[in-house]
């Protein structure tokens, strides 16, 4: 079921959790608000929910969590709250898990690499607090992972460089710091560690990733002292900026 694009707006109707048979439900870029109905979690045969861009403004609900058959899940964009994240994380069917620009505070749970079959984890804009836990490292088919914007800090985990299928690493507008590791994966295009503490000298390896696209460095101290260079001739298109 297909409602996103319109101007509805109100309350979910309790009456969806009549379609008990139903696996897809979409009410993206809408004005729903409020409370979801505890009704709506009764509809454990969905595989895809996707509620973005709505004006949802309660908490995270426990309800979400007896969705145990979803593969996508969108939230983002709305005004969430709440704390507890680790009831996500029994959602071990995710592949897409969104859950940016919302108000969610506390702290990444140590238990994410449950979701093994997870491709892409979207939690920028929030409020995530503490160290990034290196069991992300453990998602092996990763390809997107965005913790931008959020007040994380502690050094960035090594164990991130070496994920054999991560494409986009997005880490900006963070209280990150320390020294980079070295690139111990070729599949990497685009990386961003914008704004954060971040010292030393940039590992050659980056500049071994054949495939990037953008690289961004330069540090939130010094934003205004910038350079764009070539990674190389034969990679005209790739961009990189770096503290100077």
């Amino acid at each position: 079921m297909d409602l996103s694009n319109n101007r509805f707006d109100g309350q979910i109707s309790s009456s969806l959790e009549n379609f008990k048979k139903l696996d897809s439900l979409t009410l993206s870029f809408n004005n729903f608000s409020g409370k979801i109905p505890d009704g709506f979690f009764k509809i454990t045969q969905l595989t895809c929910l996707d509620l973005s861009n709505n004006r949802f403004d309660s908490q995270i609900l426990d309800g979400f969590f007896n969705l145990t058959q979803l593969t996508i899940l969108d939230l983002s964009n709305n005004r969430f709250d709440g704390q507890n994240l680790d009831d996500f994380f029994n959602l071990t069917q995710l592949t897409l898990l969104n859950l940016s620009n919302n108000i969610l505070i506390g702290l990444l749970p140590c238990q994410i690499n449950r979701l093994s079959g997870l491709t892409t984890l979207l939690l920028s804009n929030n409020q995530l607090i503490g160290h990034i836990p290196s069991q992300i490292s453990r998602l092996s088919g990763l390809n997107d992972l965005d913790l931008s914007h959020n007040l994380l800090n502690g050094t960035i985990p090594s164990s991130l460089f070496s994920m054999p299928s991560l494409q986009a690493l997005l880490l900006h507008n963070n209280l990150l710091y320390g020294q980079i590791s070295p690139f111990l994966c070729n599949s990497l295009q685009y990386i961003d560690f914008s704004h954060n503490r971040l010292y030393g000298q940039i590992p050659p390896s980056v500049f071994k990733l054949e495939d990037l696209g953008f690289l961004i460095l330069h540090r939130r101290t010094i934003p205004s002292v910038i350079s764009s260079v070539n990674l190389s001739a034969k990679r005209a298109r790739h961009r990189t900026v770096l503290p100077f």
